[in-house]
């Protein structure tokens, strides 16, 4: 029985609650590296952030401040579970292979590592879509392949930073 906040998730259909789980991050495949996988390994992607700088200017016994450029847009770190018949890990480090390659020790070109997409959020039986469009994405460091040990037999992450 709904007393009190019958709104929310009510049986007249309003305020559904957004899942955390229903998402996904779904990226344009850079020249020879198949992104798509990031869809089907996903564990966790934080949303975007962006930042701008903050100007001062003193004015008698105040401090006056407004926002100054430019806009920053913040890292992220995607989170990808790894799998042993798929290549996830070898994946994300051919696209950072294309940002920098260690064999030649060269830096690729922007037009060859960024990639576009779209960050999706979903209600629970697929429909309601909101979609945020994700630019200029590029893997900043190399993929963090996780943590081994004898004593533990929980599944490897690979963390990747993207900007």
């Amino acid at each position: 029985m709904e007393i009190v906040n019958s709104h929310i998730a009510g049986s007249t259909g309003s305020f559904e609650p957004q899942r955390k789980n229903n998402f996904m991050l779904r990226l344009a495949s850079p020249r020879g590296v198949n992104l798509a996988l990031i869809e089907l390994s996903m564990k966790s992607f934080p949303f975007p952030g962006m930042t701008l700088e903050k100007g001062e200017t003193a004015y008698w016994n105040e401090v006056r401040t407004w926002a100054q450029g430019p806009a920053k847009c913040e890292n992220v770190e995607l989170k990808l579970n790894d799998y042993v018949d798929q290549q996830t890990a070898d994946a994300m480090c051919d696209w950072h292979r294309l940002v920098f390659d260690p064999e030649t020790g060269k830096m690729g070109l922007v037009k060859d590592y960024k990639v576009q997409g779209d960050l999706i959020l979903f209600a629970p039986d697929g429909s309601q879509e909101r979609t945020w469009v994700v630019s200029g994405v590029w893997i900043k460091d190399q993929p963090k392949l996780g943590e081994l040990s004898m004593e533990d037999g929980k599944q490897v992450e690979i963390g990747c930073t993207l900007v």
